[in-house]
């Protein structure tokens, strides 16, 4: 009322003034409105001292009253004013906070849900429920000028998930997360699932891009410019002198091309002339106000996993590149959050002899016994996976490179990395830059674990923390780290950034969900014997995928690859069906397999889920086995009318395949022993079969696949699909042929593919 009263008085002044007079009015309506505003202020601050006097033991409640009118008041805004009114807001927390320096904020909001080390005993940091970080919801940033958020780092910054990098973990990296809840922009470089790169310790794929289910490889076509740079595979020095170079596919160098799908690919795109920038020039050309820096795990990862010293940097060239970085982001005005580098044996891919014993679900003297191991040795996620396929198969051999490491190994590169660590916070030091404790948070992870709500993540090897690789966090692993340093930006610089809220993110990754064998240990009698040198089977490479194909004919044997014959509808003569009208005829083992293709996949949508079509491979592609087939075959058919008769076709005692191995590309292999395929109870397998042009109609083929690694898989999986295969089923093909022979019988060739959906909740 007061400013709508000023108001009417002003237009009755304007009215009745005399053009002579104006200029005298003026004066006077200029003195009346200071006059009355310094009347007001000082009105305002005499009850503002007679509040807070009276206020001391009210819990705050003046407080927010004062924000309910400021809110009030806030509401009542528009235009320019509105603009003018946030940023003086701003201005004056930013003073205030510089007056009162590093006062830990107050608690904006509530939460049960335990957050990882960093804080304080009893000191609750504000946890952010889903969507409280809006943009309805504006963040106090303090002294952090958050306008240009870059990100210079390897793996764990870009977000690399278990054995690629792509978009499922890459906006859940704790760099985007820690983004999401400043309200800072950070443009990722989305990589289109299955992804690129792979993980150093395991398995190099051929760089194949596109890949399957890839469509433009990145998600935005054109890419816009982004501002986590970090690049899997980096090391320090690759942040200064590593440059993206054409071609764009390099097919024998993932990190090359990885370097210029995120580096490199506008310019390349363009044609552009001389040399492209590096990982740092392209931070500097952000112009980057806070930058957050995470290099030197890849080397450490790389002399741990290859047990070799020598991978990492000398000391004093390690300094001078660290110096040359954080220098030129200084210069260029940026505030900078550096990471220290982890120890590798504090994470998944290391297990000590007891450990290893535990998951393997064996006494830790056993494990030594049967692998020569010495009580002090690690034991590394490669040779997890190796010595459980060896019991799992029956067949205890020789452990190959890159399963244990010895302790004396270990400790040399453990005593370097610290070296690193020391020269990383001294120059740090100097050039004025926050560091953050990234390798005691690891350790206390490794020594005490994490608690979740009701869980409880561990450093162990599908403890929920680290992902399949072991050493980079899952989702709810890069959200804690994300927490760890948002409480220090906000120690240093007075922001009010909420705390992420851990649970929620839990429930929607499934590496905290990875969960260690269960049910009995392996006794002593259920030991597999070791095998004599030059015993291992031979290995395979797979090519067939969800396949059967039967030969019933008098080929003894085929080589190399040979066609199925004519096309249905095609015949050399008519056919002359066998005396009794039934046949039995051997396999032809060397033409007779069946093959499998299990797409092991983390998708996170409904459809994705329920037809395996998000291409989230857990291992890099499928699991892949094939067998050859013997056994017999019999045929039984009708009296021919119109020269169509119908067929039935039986397995008699079953076929038997040989001992083979479900093996995916990456990481993961099975023994598949004891496979057989045999006659579905109930179904019967049938067609119809035109005797003058030899076309077969009407073909189904029912059958009932076993195998210890099938045993395996649905005896964890309670939903699993209990329908028989079918060929062609709902998505799947079906051919056959009947050939004369001489002595009045006919040539059997079958061959079908199917597919079969396993939809959720499969493990």
């Amino acid at each position: 009322m007061l400013h709508s009263s000023l108001l009417e008085r002003t237009l009755e002044i304007t009215e009745v003034v005399e053009p002579g007079e104006r200029e005298l009015a003026m004066r006077d309506f200029i003195k009346s409105t200071l006059r009355f505003s310094w009347a007001m202020t000082l009105f305002g601050v005499q009850q503002l001292e007679n509040t807070v006097e009276d206020s001391t033991h009210q819990d705050g409640k003046t407080i927010t009253a004062f924000d309910s009118v400021t809110e009030a008041t806030e509401e009542q805004l528009s235009g320019v004013v509105k603009n003018a009114f946030k940023a003086g807001e701003q201005l004056q927390s930013g003073v205030v906070d510089a007056m009162f320096g590093a006062i830990p904020s107050r608690p904006q909001a509530t939460s049960s849900t335990p957050v990882s080390g960093g804080t304080q005993p009893n000191q609750q940091p504000p946890v952010a429920s889903p969507g409280t970080n809006s943009e309805t919801d504006p963040v106090n940033s303090g002294r952090l000028n958050t306008n240009s958020f870059v990100v210079l780092g390897e793996g764990l910054a870009a977000g690399m998930g278990d054995f690629t990098l792509s978009d499922v973990t890459q906006v859940d990296s704790f760099p985007a997360q820690m983004a999401r809840q400043m309200q800072a922009r950070l443009p990722l470089p989305l990589i289109q699932a299955p992804g690129i790169c792979s993980p150093v310790g395991f398995a190099e794929l051929p760089v194949i891009v596109p890949l399957p289910m890839q469509a433009e490889v990145l998600n935005q076509l054109p890419p816009a410019p982004i501002n986590n740079l970090s690049v899997p595979g980096f090391r320090l020095s690759d942040a200064l002198n590593l440059r993206p170079s054409e071609p764009l596919i390099h097919r024998n160098d993932a990190k090359q091309t990885a370097a210029n799908l995120i580096l490199g690919v506008i310019p390349i795109a363009y044609g552009k002339d001389g040399r492209l920038p590096t990982q740092l020039e392209c931070a500097i050309n952000r112009q980057p106000t806070f930058t957050i820096i995470e290099l030197g795990y890849y080397e450490a990862l790389e002399a741990a996993a290859k047990g070799d010293p020598g991978q990492l940097p000398n000391v004093n060239s390690f300094r001078l590149d660290c110096e040359s970085i954080l220098k030129a982001l200084k210069e260029c005005g940026s505030e900078i959050l550096v990471l220290n580098i982890p120890d590798p044996f504090d994470t998944a891919y290391f297990s000590s002899v007891n450990l290893a014993a535990k998951i393997l679900k064996l006494e830790p003297a056993v494990l030594q016994r049967e692998y020569n191991f010495q009580a002090d040795d690690l034991v590394t996620a490669n040779g997890l996976n190796e010595i459980g396929f060896q019991l799992f198969g029956k067949r205890v051999d020789t452990l190959p490179d890159g399963c244990v490491l010895k302790a004396g190994v270990a400790g040399q590169i453990s005593r370097r990395i610290n070296e690193l660590n020391a020269a990383l916070s001294s120059v740090a030091q100097q050039q004025g830059a926050l560091v953050y404790d990234l390798q005691s948070l690891f350790r206390r992870v490794k020594n005490e674990g994490t608690a979740v709500g009701s869980k409880r993540l561990s450093a162990e090897y599908l403890g929920g923390f680290y992902s399949l690789n072991g050493y980079y966090p899952g989702a709810t692993g890069q959200a804690l780290i994300a927490n760890e340093l948002l409480h220090q930006l906000n120690s240093a610089y007075g922001s009010d950034f909420l705390q992420i809220d851990v649970q929620a993110v839990m429930e929607n990754d499934p590496v905290a969900a990875y969960r260690q064998a269960e049910g009995p240990d392996w006794l002593p009698a259920q030991m597999p014997k070791p095998q004599p040198e030059n015993s291992a089977p031979e290995s395979r490479v797979f090519t067939a995928t969800g396949t059967m194909a039967i030969n019933a004919s008098r080929a003894l044997a085929i080589t190399g690859w040979h066609e199925l014959g004519e096309p249905q509808g095609i015949s050399p003569g008519r056919l002359k069906l066998p005396p009794r009208l039934e046949q039995v005829l051997p396999l032809s083992k060397t033409a007779s397999y069946f093959g499998d293709g299990i797409a092991p996949l983390n998708c996170r949508d409904a459809q994705g889920v329920q037809w395996g079509s998000c291409g989230s491979f857990l291992f890099g592609g499928l699991a892949l086995v094939d067998s050859h087939l013997g056994g017999n075959l019999r045929i039984t058919f009708t009296p021919p009318e119109n020269s169509l008769t119908h067929f039935e076709v039986s397995f008699l005692d079953g076929f038997v395949g040989d001992d083979s191995v479900l093996v995916t590309p990456q990481f993961f292999k099975m023994a598949f022993q004891q496979s057989r395929v045999d006659d579905v109870p109930g179904m019967v397998s049938s067609g119809t079969l035109n005797l003058t042009t030899g076309e077969v109609s009407d073909l189904k083929v029912y059958a009932r696949y076993s195998s210890t690694a099938l045993f395996a898989l649905v005896s964890v999986n309670p939903t699993f699909p209990r329908q028989p295969l079918s060929f062609p089923g709902a998505y799947g093909s079906a051919w056959a042929k009947f050939e004369q022979r001489p002595d009045g019988l006919l040539d059997f060739t079958f061959y079908g593919s199917t597919f079969v959906p396993l939809g959720k909740d499969i493990r």
